[in-house]
């Protein structure tokens, strides 16, 4: 009995949380806050949240709370430690619950996107695109980058008195890593920093996938005694639901999967065609899925790869915008290499599960994840009945953190493009 005793699903080993007003004050506020609430993803370069407070000794008009406080979290789970500080961005719904009780919601942000509004630049930058990205970072956001990933190109770009995010969501969207995949600058909660990574790198990684369990207690000990090996195969997944998947129609829409290209140059005045083929430009990033295209699957006898009518891309370029004898500006990359990583970009959402999971201490977005699903069929043998078409490798796009009545969970974004190779359709 002592292994069941061990087991503490959400747990919560401590927790502090304070309050500081803009003359400095400390305010401990851990037992007056109802719900904290952290947001990460891969999406966002810094994170978010929001946390209720129930008020009854007028903090509200006291402090006062006029939102431009700060909020300090420390916490401990399953001897993981967790310790940021955030800016508050503004107060939402406050209101009296009864007589001498009230309630309202504080949003807050990382610190580190007060500096970036209000650090406005004119400033050219050259080099790999990883390199000017991190640089930017560095210099006006007074952070390092953990760069992950190589770049897929070069430039010399001039940015025209823009935020230092403005800034990095033009190289971001403009190029991507050296597999044609977009890049990913983000941060996390339980191992905060900034991080440059490419989809194709998150996916193709050393890192054995964190699995995250979903089963069936079978007790299949001789004895009768299942409980002996339980931590081994209990459950940290409460719940789990496909939201999306396999989107066909708008993948060929959106010229995901094969799509005519036209390119014009501004100075030259002059066009070039070509054609976009997912299957040859734009293939899988995991060696454990398959495309859910299946191969003997086509309309009117076309591959998908190879309707190119579905879509027309244009795009408009400047040979000599912004360019150096060595590196060319963001309006000159190759159109081919950017349909392929908008093609992936669309595609990594063809399969996006959302689960509720107990506190995992190494999950953060960015990292695989295992994930289970049982056929829709009763259970009639001692035999797990997994599907195996949906089961596998996700990657963990982004992570809701909630403390809420002294108890840890984390509400998981997971996606991929594709089946298991083992699945049989």
């Amino acid at each position: 009995m002592s292994d069941i005793a061990e087991i503490q699903p959400h747990q919560l080993e401590e927790l502090y949380i304070a309050l500081v007003s803009y003359l400095g004050n400390e305010f401990d506020i851990t037992t007056k806050v109802t719900k904290f609430t952290m947001y990460e993803s891969i999406r966002s370069k810094f994170i978010t949240g929001e946390c209720t407070i129930v008020d009854n000794s007028a903090m509200f008009s006291t402090v006062p709370i006029i939102g431009q406080e700060q909020i300090y979290i420390n916490a401990k789970f399953k001897g993981t430690n967790i310790e940021h500080g955030f800016r508050v961005t503004e107060i939402l719904d406050a209101k009296e619950i009864n007589t001498n009780l009230g309630a309202y919601v504080l949003t807050f942000v990382a610190e580190k996107q007060f500096k970036n509004v209000t650090s406005v630049f004119s400033r050219s930058f050259k080099g790999r695109n990883t390199d000017i990205i991190s640089k930017i970072h560095n210099t006006f956001l007074e952070q390092d980058v953990d760069v992950q990933s190589t770049g897929g190109s070069s430039h010399q770009v001039v940015f025209p008195f823009v935020t230092p995010y403005e800034a990095i969501d033009m190289v971001l969207t403009s190029t991507f890593g050296n597999d044609n995949s977009p890049l990913f600058l983000y941060d996390t909660v339980i191992n905060p920093g900034a991080k440059l990574k490419s989809l194709g790198d998150m996916f193709n990684t050393d890192e054995e996938p964190i699995e995250l369990k979903n089963i069936s207690h079978i007790n299949t000990d001789a004895t009768g005694q299942s409980l002996r090996d339980l931590p081994d195969r209990v459950s940290n997944v409460e719940e789990q639901v496909i939201k999306a998947g396999y989107p066909l129609l708008s993948n060929l829409t959106e010229g995901s999967l094969a799509a005519d290209i036209c390119t014009f140059d501004l100075t030259t005045k002059t066009y070039t065609e070509s054609v976009f083929d997912y299957e040859k430009s734009a293939p899988h990033l995991n060696s454990t899925l398959k495309d859910y295209i299946d191969p003997a699957f086509s309309i009117n006898n076309i591959r998908p790869s190879q309707m190119a009518k579905s879509a027309h891309v244009y795009r408009l370029t400047d040979s000599k915008a912004y360019s150096s004898v060595d590196v060319g500006n963001l309006h000159q990359v190759s159109s081919d290499s950017l349909v392929s990583m908008m093609s992936y970009a669309n595609r990594m959402n063809n399969q996006a599960i959302l689960a509720v999971v107990d506190t995992v201490p190494n999950l953060e977005c960015g990292k695989l994840v295992n994930l289970t699903f049982k056929k829709m069929t009763p259970n009639l043998s001692s035999e797990e009945d997994i599907d195996q078409v949906n089961s596998g490798t996700y990657l963990c796009s982004a992570i809701k953190h909630e403390i809420r009545a002294g108890k840890y969970t984390m509400y998981i974004e997971a996606i991929r493009n594709g089946i298991n190779k083992e699945a049989i359709v």
